[in-house]
């Protein structure tokens, strides 16, 4: 149930309202400014989530029984400490997110996802697999510079070995609000071409072009808690590379059946990945499954979302969430702004991206 006050969000973490007053920005991707009050929205997973972290932050000081209603102790600042609170629990991860079908709004998860983690005090970055920009573009970045994720390519087959320097160069740093940062690798109108040229490169070289991008990823990995790698719909070996980078898989679709077709193609691709993972000992997740645009007014809607679900329990995904993408999305994207830092519809953007929210918070608690 949406929580809107701050005796409200109090309660549940067992926290005076003074002390949720004070140390409010433990929640800070859900505060937003009204007309003429502060007002907050979370769902029961963000509650539940703080409300654990405070207390195992509470018996790491040594504190026992704690009463966080009445308690007045040294100990609490420190144990609201937000970097604390967020901090993730394994090392870092990095994600693909996949459909074979353009539109799904892949982009638009990718970019918001890693807006919310950022908030969540994350260190985040982006890579843009895509030739048509479309992550690059939605932060201004530095997309047509000196150099993008297409240069990185082609040099680290020609020489054999990730030019580490270069990289970082090429890495954009993005502020997206509050004191919030992502970095983003940028793509190129050229990458198609440049990935056909490695792929000649490499075959005569005898190298494995599918690995490239991993290594390119782990040159740069223990500098992030998250990498976020936004695939081409179109370019299978843009496809190939981006899945032997990742720890984990999210499939992207709306509940359309065009989608959920080209979802089915992509479910056949990633089986045959998958095995030629094991050849590499690598182990990569299927994981999740993100449902896009989803409107549960419209009847198509709901009947194939049953059909997401049952992929989902077909293929064993641990996860399923729905992203409730608005029309203020395009509003949003028009300011280069990702929705939770979008300040002219705040609440609704809040509702929009609740889901992904969940989805980031889960992220972080896995070990």
């Amino acid at each position: 149930m949406p929580l809107t006050t701050i005796n409200g969000i109090a309660n549940e973490l067992e926290v005076s309202h003074v002390t949720a007053r004070k140390y409010l920005d433990i929640l800070p991707v859900f505060g937003y400014q009204a007309v003429e009050r502060v007002s907050y929205k979370s769902s029961t997973q963000m509650i539940s989530f703080i409300q654990k972290r405070i207390k195992e932050e509470g018996v790491k000081k040594g504190i026992k029984d704690l009463d966080f209603k009445t308690a007045s102790f040294n100990g609490m600042t420190d144990i609201l400490n937000v970097q604390t609170l967020y901090k993730k629990k394994g090392n870092s991860t990095t994600i693909a997110f996949n459909n074979f079908k353009g539109g799904v709004a892949k982009t638009t998860v990718t970019s918001n996802l890693a807006a919310i983690l950022a908030y969540l005090n994350q260190k985040v970055l982006m890579i843009d697999m895509d030739m048509q920009n479309q992550l690059s573009d939605s932060f201004q970045t530095k997309s047509y510079g000196e150099y993008n994720i297409a240069d990185i390519i082609t040099d680290t087959v020609q020489n054999g070995k990730v030019n580490t320097q270069k990289l970082k160069k090429t890495i954009d740093t993005i502020d997206i609000g509050n004191n919030k940062k992502v970095d983003i690798l940028p793509s190129y109108w050229n990458l198609g071409k440049q990935l056909l040229n490695s792929y000649i490169i490499a075959q005569q070289n005898d190298m494995n072009l599918g690995l490239i991008l991993r290594k390119i990823v782990n040159a740069i990995k223990n500098d992030y808690d998250f990498i976020l790698i936004d695939t081409s719909p179109t370019n299978v070996i843009a496809l190939e590379m981006s899945f032997f980078a990742s720890d984990l898989i999210a499939l992207v679709s709306t509940a359309e059946e065009k989608s959920i077709s080209s979802l089915n193609y992509l479910r056949k691709e990633l089986k045959l990945l998958t095995k030629d993972a094991t050849l590499f000992n690598l182990q990569i997740e299927i994981n999740s499954l993100i449902v896009t645009k989803f409107n549960k007014g419209i009847k198509e809607n709901r009947d194939n979302l049953k059909s997401l679900k049952y992929i989902q329990k077909k293929d064993k995904i641990k996860n399923l969430y729905i992203f409730k993408e608005k029309a203020l999305v395009e509003k949003a994207n028009a300011e280069k702004k990702p929705l939770i830092a979008y300040n002219q519809d705040r609440k609704e953007s809040i509702n929009a991206i609740e889901g992904l929210i969940d989805y980031a918070i889960y992220l972080i608690e896995r070990s």
